[in-house]
């Protein structure tokens, strides 16, 4: 039947350096895929088949020829319809191992920061400014946007987001940083996850949130090891007085939040923050900078509140407007939470990738009809 070229049952795929979580979500989607991961981190989820290719491809320089040999070797051998590089790195090794392939497989990059790439930086030359890469899966729109200003076709930049486990982790977390930390059950709790580097503003949060101590019941907690000297700064004003509480890194500290009334992050830039969507997915309310792909998941009283980046002014009425509105709280998080669980589950990751794929091998006289006892997939 002529009508079944628009289909496709199997892609063949080739992974390199893949978040295991979406290995688990392409391999249950029944892909015939070829895995090229670091060494001591081969996927072993339960949807993890033995009829899986698994290559150790450990990281090395952009311009390595052993990496290059390496990734050559595999697309001869597993001859991909698609080579997806997650990391830069991998990239750069895929679009220099295809150079001269008769039928070079589709190469498409995964881009998850905001600045645009530099056509004076060699290595974005042969990674995501490349002509050879023919698609970018990109972690928010303003990631794309920002491939487009430098110069990428915009049908080439394809909205992805990220995902985060179809777990739910304020059951078994709710009370235990308050405990741990000596927090009032009663506190009105400010908190931010991340790595706490200048671009991050996190002083932009304690600067708000010092205005706002007049509220006797706020408490800030700030989960992340600090590598900001404003930020080292600030925690040593004598004005809080036992209600700034710092954790240093903690494994899994995004679903933690489920102990914040509010999490905030004041990002100067932001592709798409992961200690968002584990915050969002537990239910919290946020606060965000208007910064890059934030604005895209908290839509401004909708999912949360979103204010303009370093304005510390705009931050603390929005804190003190939720402190006042409690209502408010409880109908964002339900909200967010909601939003999260529709576009960032691995699932719909894995569709959106899959749409990305498809869209890419429609033309191909190659593609193949499904057999008649399998179900069907649209290609496009």
């Amino acid at each position: 039947d002529p009508l079944l070229i628009l289909w496709r049952s199997v892609l063949k795929i080739l992974l390199a350096h893949t978040p295991p979580l979406l290995v688990e979500e392409l391999a249950r989607q029944n892909h015939e895929l070829c895995v090229a991961h670091i060494p001591g981190e081969r996927p072993q989820g339960k949807q993890i088949r033995s009829s899986i290719r698994f290559e150790c491809f450990p990281y090395r320089a952009k311009v390595d020829p052993r990496s290059i040999w390496q990734m050559r070797h595999m697309i001869l051998d597993f001859g991909p319809d698609i080579v997806h590089a997650f990391t830069p790195r991998s990239l750069a090794a895929a679009s220099l191992a295809t150079i001269g392939l008769q039928h070079p497989p589709q190469l498409v990059s995964f881009r998850g920061i905001s600045p645009p790439p530099s056509h004076i930086d060699p290595a974005d030359r042969i990674t995501f400014l490349s002509s050879k890469v023919a698609a970018h899966a990109c972690e928010s729109q303003a990631v794309a946007d920002a491939l487009v200003k430098a110069g990428v076709q915009r049908n080439r930049c394809h909205v992805v987001y990220n995902c985060i486990p179809n777990t739910d982790h304020a059951v078994t977390q709710m009370g235990i940083l308050r405990q741990r930390y000596g927090i009032p059950h009663n506190a009105f709790v400010l908190g931010s996850v991340a790595s706490i580097r200048p671009v991050k503003r996190i002083d932009i949060l304690l600067r708000a949130a010092l205005n706002c101590l007049d509220l006797q019941d706020l408490h800030v907690v700030l989960i992340g090891n600090i590598r900001d000297s404003a930020v080292e700064r600030l925690i040593k004003d004598t004005r809080w007085n036992g209600r700034l509480h710092t954790t240093g890194f903690l494994s899994g500290g995004g679903t933690m939040a489920c102990d914040f009334d509010l999490f905030v992050m004041p990002s100067r830039h932001e592709a798409l923050c992961r200690a968002l969507l584990e915050a969002m997915n537990t239910g919290t309310c946020p606060i965000v900078s208007d910064a890059g792909g934030m604005k895209e998941l908290v839509r401004h009283m909708v999912e949360g509140v979103v204010f303009p980046r370093g304005d510390i002014s705009a931050l603390s009425k929005a804190i003190r407007n939720l402190h006042s509105h409690r209502d408010l709280i409880a109908k964002f998080g339900i909200a967010s939470q909601k939003r999260i669980r529709t576009l960032c589950t691995p699932r719909m990751m894995v569709h959106r990738l899959e749409t990305l794929y498809s869209s890419l091998l429609q033309e191909d006289p190659t593609i193949l009809s499904l057999p008649i006892d399998q179900p069907q997939r649209r290609a496009a």
